[in-house]
């Protein structure tokens, strides 16, 4: 645990200004937590550089760099919300629809359906045995090639509604962007 005293020591500030950051929710596990704590959710100045004093550089308030923050992030979840928009239009562009799947697989089922249906008959005049023998194979093995033909017949795809977590995401995006902008209308105003 670290001190208030500590904090105060380590960050340059009073021992109120701390009191206030652990009001806020300042972590005093270590002074390393609380400097991130404190990068992270405290706004922080740099003192102006002679060159910026003298070119009458004013040093920027809370508010300002409040709503610069707030800029950014907009920007950013811009950025993000496009890149999304480019990453679902280039998976689109990767998809099938449904009709052409059923076409091509219709298409292959009746291509192995026809190779199936000759199997027996090759078969059986391949074997070198008696006649009775080769209609005994044929019989069997037109029975199977049946039942696997009978198979293929009642096999229906089941297609999966498309689930798009990326559009609801944009839109989550795009949402909070909004709502962001009109929040900088309201404090610019």
């Amino acid at each position: 645990m670290v001190s208030a005293r500590q904090l105060a020591a380590a960050f340059g500030v009073t021992g109120r200004t701390v009191s206030d950051y652990l009001s806020r929710g300042c972590p005093t596990t270590s002074i390393k937590a609380a400097r991130k704590w404190r990068q992270e959710n405290i706004a922080t100045h740099r003192p102006l550089t002679i060159g910026e004093r003298k070119a009458g550089v004013k040093p920027r308030s809370d508010r300002m760099a409040k709503h610069e923050l707030q800029l950014a992030k907009i920007r950013k979840l811009e950025v993000d919300t496009e890149t999304l928009r480019l990453k679902n239009k280039a998976t689109m562009a990767n998809l099938y629809h449904a009709k052409d799947v059923d076409a091509d697989v219709a298409e292959l089922l009746g291509l192995i359906r026809g190779r199936l249906a000759t199997v027996p008959a090759e078969l059986a005049a391949a074997c070198e045995v008696g006649p009775e023998w080769q209609a005994t194979i044929q019989k069997r093995v037109t029975e199977s090639v049946a039942l696997i033909i009978k198979e293929l017949d009642r096999w229906q795809p089941e297609y999966k509604e498309i689930q798009r977590p990326e559009d609801d995401d944009v839109e989550d995006r795009v949402q909070a962007v909004e709502e962001m902008l009109s929040e900088q209308e309201a404090v610019s105003a």
